[in-house]
């Protein structure tokens, strides 16, 4: 989903943070980029109910894009500073 100004909030619960330029539609800044593994391991029996835990322990997949000029250097560090200090 496109924010224009996501709150500290959104950005915490976000797994895809991607800057992008709306005028340049192939550029393209990677912020933030988490995946899940679940690694069960070799002893443990794979079964509906097991799998259904582990997927209500994962969160809703949520990317966000904000906008940027992508020839604005100083712009695009401003953003990067501010996702990762709402990340902390």
């Amino acid at each position: 989903m496109i924010y224009e100004n996501p709150s500290d909030e959104v950005l915490r619960e976000s797994n895809h943070i991607r800057l992008i330029d709306p005028r340049v539609p192939w550029w393209k800044r990677e912020v933030v980029e988490m995946s899940v593994i679940v690694d069960f391991g070799p002893e443990v029996e794979i079964t509906a109910e097991l799998l259904s835990e582990a997927e209500d322990s994962i969160r809703e997949f949520n990317a966000v894009e904000i906008p940027v000029d992508s020839t604005n250097e100083e712009e695009i560090a401003r953003w990067e500073e501010r996702i990762h200090a709402a990340l902390k």
